[in-house]
């Protein structure tokens, strides 16, 4: 909740500062890249995920100028990654006689299951590369915040979790068909990394959205 207050005063910001400001969300399909359990009976990697966004566009003294496009936003985002989810078996020991106080412990395979999961704010540069009038291409790089969780079960029961807060790169790439006067429909393939108690991978979305400038 706080990165959402975050990013709607970042919103509130750019309109204020900007007559050039823009939104847009994203629905996706999600990747968070984990290890799976060894040996696993199932292995899902793919949710659903999405990001919002708001930027702000350069004046044209404050552009950087590419040839085929230009360096000229600025945007913050936010983006929230589906569940990766692994389950399987796992190693448990129990005392095959209560009776005998000597008795060594016995090794079983018991069910179990992994889950990595993230979000992640964003700052970044954007740049835009016009095809014909409407339709475009854009790339965007920055860094995000990257809040990751990883979390275990054994037996139906949590056996622990472990959360990390870290700075990571992040990339952008896009399409872009813009509908004059009304809406800008897009296309988006977003990157960044996580990283929790030996657990690391990437973290993608793939989506369809829409943008709106104010």
């Amino acid at each position: 909740m706080k990165r959402l207050l975050l990013l709607a005063g970042l919103a509130a910001f750019f309109q204020s500062a900007s007559a050039q400001g823009y939104a847009g969300a994203i629905v996706a399909l999600s990747n968070v890249g984990m290890d799976c359990l060894v040996p696993a009976v199932s292995c899902d990697r793919q949710a659903r995920g999405g990001r919002i966004y708001v930027g702000t566009q350069l004046s044209e003294a404050s552009r950087i100028n590419l040839g085929v496009g230009a360096i000229d936003g600025i945007e913050v985002g936010y983006m929230k990654f589906g569940r990766a989810r692994s389950a399987g078996t796992a190693t448990s020991f129990i005392i095959a006689d209560p009776a005998d106080p000597g008795a060594d412990p016995v090794p079983v395979a018991v069910p179990a299951t992994a889950t990595a999961q993230a979000d992640a704010l964003t700052v970044a540069v954007a740049a835009h590369f016009p095809v014909t009038d409407a339709f475009g291409l854009a790339a965007r790089i920055g860094a995000a915040y990257v809040s990751s969780t990883v979390k275990w079960t054994k037996e139906g029961r949590s056996t622990g979790s472990r959360t990390s807060n870290e700075i990571r790169p992040y990339l952008g790439l896009g399409l872009e068909y813009n509908i004059p006067d009304l809406i800008k429909l897009v296309g988006t393939y977003d990157w960044t990394q996580y990283s929790v108690d030996g657990q690391k991978g990437s973290a993608t979305l793939l989506g369809l959205g829409v943008e709106k400038a104010f």
